[in-house]
């Protein structure tokens, strides 16, 4: 059985900008210019009406750059605009006009510097020639048209300067949405460099104290120890270059993050450490994704840091448990059990969780200790 095509609005928005605004342009050419096309036939003589539709057509084709090269799609635009208006004062009431306050649009919105400046002054110009070259119609005269210049002229200009207003709307939404952004990247990669971090310099520390009460494990000590900074130093390395790409010439350094296939080596780290850890996994695997995968590891190392760091525990178990709907992520010890409010850690944990949407639970073990225990939706 054939599958059902059916039409989504967002499927435009995903298109790259010159494929999408190439649609865009066909589309009002075909409308627009469908419709003034036999209104300037019926209205204009030939050697009037074709210089201005050519105009026009010319200005239809302009609009898929106006998102590429918004500054010269609208200069041409207008340029064409005003050839039309040259030509016949007409061209006021014709649909093809319209292409204008689109590009004027567009280049407040998606141009830079001082294009919205340049584009304000090119349309209040483009505004009074049209009003210029309507006063002084031959053909609007002689048809006795009841639009008065002045009324003319404020139209015009309040079309201008709407569409200028939203282009520069835009522009700022735009520009907010990009600040919050990179503040939440921010955040994100704090978060990373949070537990990559007390995670490494847990593991460390509990060495180096095993190391200098038990001189005779030194050397399997330091072996931990070289190890796991090795693999910090990597995770750093990862983490610091998705801030380096975003500077040109900067090597990009953008290793795969951790996900469920690397928590047998988490779990054997901790577990050098000299704190027995035991990893079960029960149900069947699913596809979780890569964020939420990296969540699902974030919990856990986190989780056993703080099992290394503060609860004095003797053991701690890692359960994975799948169903149809997600993936339980429990961690449990034998530890001292909540010592009050969260810290950054389990903070960042329950960030963490909700932002793949999931849950997460913080709280004693049903004999005593600490559990840790994220719920990690499956994702279509």
């Amino acid at each position: 059985m054939s599958q059902r095509w059916t039409w989504r609005p967002e499927a435009l928005a995903r298109l790259r900008p010159g494929v999408s605004d190439a649609l865009l342009a066909a589309t009002l050419c075909a409308v627009l210019g469908g419709l003034s096309a036999p209104v300037a036939l019926i209205a204009l003589p030939r050697p009037t009406a074709i210089p201005l539709l050519v105009a026009l057509f010319a200005a239809h084709l302009t609009l898929a750059a106006r998102r590429t090269r918004p500054l010269p799609a609208f200069l041409l635009i207008s340029l064409a605009i005003g050839a039309a208006l040259l030509t016949s004062a007409f061209a006021l009431f014709l649909p093809s006009t319209l292409v204008f306050p689109i590009a004027l649009y567009s280049a407040c919105a998606h141009g830079r510097g001082r294009t919205p400046a340049i584009a304000l002054t090119a349309g209040i110009a483009l505004a009074l020639v049209g009003t210029v070259a309507f006063a002084g119609s031959p053909q609007i005269q002689a048809a006795n048209a009841p639009v008065p210049t002045l009324l003319l002229a404020g139209g015009l200009l309040t079309m201008v300067f709407a569409a200028w207003s939203l282009g520069l709307a835009h522009r700022t939404r735009m520009a907010t949405l990009a600040k919050q952004s990179r503040l939440a990247e921010r955040v994100r990669i704090a978060a990373e460099m949070h537990d990559v971090i007390a995670h490494s310099l847990a593991v460390i520390v509990s060495q180096a104290k095993g190391g200098r009460y038990a001189p005779n494990l030194a050397l399997a000590a330091l072996r931990v120890v070289e190890d796991t900074a090795r693999a910090a130093l990597t995770d750093m390395r990862g983490l610091l270059g998705v801030l380096r790409a975003d500077h040109p010439g900067a090597p990009a350094d953008r290793r795969p993050q951790p996900g469920l296939a690397e928590l047998p080596d988490l779990v054997a780290g901790v577990r050098a450490t000299g704190l027995p850890v035991r990893l079960s996994e029960h149900g069947q695997g699913r596809e979780l994704g890569a964020t939420t995968e990296l969540a699902a590891y974030r919990v856990v190392q986190e989780a056993l840091t703080n099992t290394l760091r503060h609860a004095g525990a003797n053991a701690a178990v890692v359960y994975l448990a799948w169903s149809t709907a997600g993936l339980t992520v429990t961690v449990i010890d034998d530890g001292a059990g909540p010592s009050g409010a969260e810290g950054h850690g389990l903070t960042g944990m329950r960030a963490r969780t909700e932002a793949v949407g999931g849950t997460l639970t913080i709280g004693p073990g049903p004999d005593g200790g600490f559990l840790v225990s994220a719920w990690l939706p499956v994702r279509p």
